[in-house]
């Protein structure tokens, strides 16, 4: 089962993926949002999750990671030294938070990881940040974006830790999955032809930039 907590406000998007023998947690907003965290206790005792993946380091995607706290935080190489620091690309002076996690996976990209009904395949997509991934469920062709790809043809920003060149590389390589739905990092969730708001997300890249 999926539960998807969505936010508008400065907190990412958060899903929380409950299988018979785990529960897992896909970003984890900042952290100082009350509302966000009574949600989440709605869904779960926060004690039952056993693995966060934070999609990238940003302090808006990581800060809540403290409230799962018998959690493995899971998170792409690259990005693993900003959460160390605390830095997240200077996104924590936008909250002015302090937030150091010290992660225990680090991932490469090509991971899977079996929940039994679902199985998730871990692709690195850098462009937003150095670190930032995607979680591909081949089967029920469901992708959780972080903030790659948004709903209605929107793509992250490469202003806080990110790179053009390899922004268009990631949506060109997404663009080629069989995706139904897309589940992003923030704002609304699409639940049928994806792919659509893929492909626009990169015809919108080339015409900003020219390519």
């Amino acid at each position: 089962m999926i539960y998807k907590i969505i936010s508008y406000e400065i907190d990412s998007n958060i899903y929380i993926i409950k299988s018979e023998n785990k529960t897992i947690v896909i970003d984890t907003g900042s952290g100082i949002n009350e509302t966000i965290k009574k949600e989440v206790e709605k869904i779960i005792n926060t004690d039952e999750v056993s693995i966060i993946i934070n999609t990238h380091s940003h302090i808006d995607h990581c800060g809540g990671n403290y409230l799962f706290k018998r959690a493995k935080i899971f998170i792409h190489e690259h990005d693993s030294n900003e959460m160390i620091k605390g830095t997240y690309y200077g996104t924590n002076k936008f909250l002015n938070i302090i937030r150091k996690y010290n992660p225990d996976v680090l991932l490469k990209g090509n991971e899977k990881i079996d929940l039994g009904e679902y199985c998730f395949k871990i692709i690195h997509t850098p462009g937003h940040t150095k670190g930032s991934i995607c979680i591909y469920e081949e089967e029920k062709k469901i992708l959780f974006s972080g903030d790659l790809i948004f709903a209605n043809g929107y793509f992250g920003r490469t202003d806080l830790g990110g790179d053009e060149e390899e922004m268009k590389e990631s949506l060109e390589l997404i663009s080629s999955f069989d995706i139904r739905y897309l589940y992003p990092g923030h704002g609304n969730i699409v639940e049928e032809n994806a792919e659509r708001h893929i492909r626009y997300a990169l015809k919108n890249f080339y015409e900003i930039f020219g390519i």
